[in-house]
């Protein structure tokens, strides 16, 4: 083989043997590269602001005071303007870098909320001008994880308490399609079915009054009028009720003028009666009064029912909750919650003082 030959030979060695880089270090030196790159630039970047900026000051004080202006005084500017220029250009990069930090960690904050993840929180920094921007961001995955909490009690609540009517609905239609029933059992199970169905509209329009009214913050539309006068057509409305179980209504209603949402408050004192008609036995009584007293209006709703122990009387106000299920009166859990809803967003308080087989009082108190 001749010199030619064995020169083309290596060259050739050379071209079939490319450099091998491990993938694993391709991404990083990537990035490198990248930062390096960007940091040259940035630096061309405040190099040339900074020559330009001193070319136009020397401009003006050559204009202005070239006779006392030494050579040094050119010098010594130039001289450190790239030290200069470094120290800016790191500050601008550290400055960015810390930036892309926050962006990055609020886009995968962001991502978990899109997931699901309510109620992820945010590590806030100590001070500096973003922690309004992280105090924000917390209270936002709060209020998304309580509206979130919600939803799902509704859900489950509803869907425990309407189980109950439809089965009996569906037993009872069945009994029925199978036939061989006298009359009477007929128009029993037929009764039966229209009580059930009546329940479940019930539950079903306080359901959701109430998951409407948790939703909101203020009461709506407010204007003065007559409450004595309310509470009477109150009773009045219910008096087939009442009248039906020959229940005595003892009232003490003077007037009174109170701002508020008057159909809101109308379903509180006609939820309140229909409590007490539907727990005070035949032949009872039913006490409603009205005191104003410094600068507070306080209206009792008592009873001579079977009033209830102080075990049922702290849960009272609960959604669904029914107290002691072996009385043969029922309801749908939900009509003390509305109440209690209402009267907390007209800006007043309600409690109950009860006692076993003596009764109920229900006290509602409302600001002037």
């Amino acid at each position: 083989m001749n010199v030619w030959s064995r020169i083309k030979g290596l060259f050739s060695d050379r071209q079939d043997s490319p450099k091998t880089v491990t993938p694993a270090l391709r991404p990083a030196k990537a990035r490198k590269r990248r930062r390096t790159g960007h940091f040259m630039l940035m630096f061309l970047l405040v190099f040339i602001a900074l020559v330009v900026v001193s070319e136009a000051a020397l401009a003006i004080i050559n204009f202005f005071f070239w006779d006392n202006v030494s050579v040094g005084s050119y010098v010594v500017p130039i001289a450190i303007m790239p030290v200069i220029a470094v120290a800016i250009t790191g500050v601008i990069i550290w400055i960015n870098n810390e930036n892309a930090k926050l962006a990055n960690r609020f886009a995968d904050a962001f991502e978990r909320l899109s997931h699901g993840e309510f109620g992820y929180q945010l590590e806030a920094p100590q001070k500096g001008q973003f922690r309004p921007l992280f105090e924000n961001f917390n209270k936002m995955s709060k209020e998304l994880s309580s509206i979130q909490t919600l939803k799902d009690e509704f859900i489950h609540d509803f869907s425990h308490e309407f189980k109950t009517p439809i089965a009996s609905i569906n037993g009872f239609a069945n009994l029925l399609l199978e036939g061989g029933l006298t009359d009477d059992e007929q128009r029993q199970y037929l009764k039966i079915i229209a009580d059930e169905s009546a329940r479940l509209s019930g539950l079903a329009e306080s359901t959701l009054m109430l998951n409407k009214l948790e939703n909101q913050q203020f009461i709506g539309e407010v204007k003065p009028y007559s409450l004595d006068l309310q509470i009477k057509e109150c009773i009045i409305l219910l008096e087939r009720e009442w009248s039906a179980k020959e229940i005595a209504i003892n009232s003490e209603l003077p007037s009174v003028r109170f701002e508020g949402n008057a159909q809101l408050m109308q379903q509180v004192w006609l939820n309140l009666l229909s409590n007490a008609i539907k727990f005070t036995p035949s032949h009872g009584e039913i006490g409603v009064s009205i005191k104003l007293m410094g600068g507070v209006i306080t209206v009792r709703v008592s009873d001579t029912g079977i009033g209830m122990s102080k075990e049922v009387a702290s849960h009272v106000f609960d959604k669904y909750y029914q107290g002691d299920k072996s009385h043969s009166t029922r309801g749908n859990g939900l009509g003390l919650s509305i109440v209690k809803r209402i009267v907390t967003l007209s800006g007043g308080d309600v409690t109950v003082e009860s006692k076993e087989n003596v009764g109920s009082t229900f006290i509602v108190r409302l600001p002037v």
